[in-house]
């Protein structure tokens, strides 16, 4: 007896899912991380995240593992660099206390004072930010005569 394809079909995209939740996962770094640490953490990131026009906010407790939005800005500020010709790595497994939130801190202070991924940001955004010329659509004004003879011409 074989299965059918639907149910295939279907058992593969649930396979895909945890897949991904579990490459998720990997990639959110776990620990122990006390609030004051991850908040220095922030304060660099946001630094080189005003190049982009965002910021993060501050944590209010301790945490054991990575919210997606952080690893996500993280992740953002690491390829902006790889695209900028810069180099800054962040290996996610290896960050696992205090002591490596810190080392993280150092790396994104010095990448936000970087004038060649500055230089790359401020271009990239440039293209981006070309204004949309709209066309112009000028209505012809309606008179009521023209109504009347509309209505006129249905009878």
């Amino acid at each position: 007896m074989s299965i059918p394809t639907d149910l295939m079909a279907q058992a593969s995209a649930i396979g895909a899912q945890e897949e991904m939740i579990e490459e998720v996962a990997i990639m959110q770094p776990q620990g122990k991380f006390s609030s004051g640490a991850l908040n220095r953490l922030v304060k660099e990131l946001n630094g080189v995240l005003q190049l982009f026009g965002e910021t993060y906010p501050e944590f209010e407790e301790d945490i054991t593992i990575f919210p997606q939005e952080f690893v996500q800005s993280l992740n953002m500020v690491s390829a902006a660099a790889a695209d900028a010709g810069v180099e800054f790595e962040i290996n996610m497994e290896e960050i696992t206390d205090d002591r490596d939130l810190a080392i993280v801190a150092g790396q994104l202070r010095k990448l936000a004072k970087d004038k060649t991924l500055q230089k790359f940001l401020q271009e990239s955004t440039m293209v981006e930010e070309e204004p949309v010329v709209e066309e112009e659509v000028v209505e012809e004004p309606v008179m009521e005569a023209d109504i009347d003879a509309m209505f006129a011409g249905r009878m």
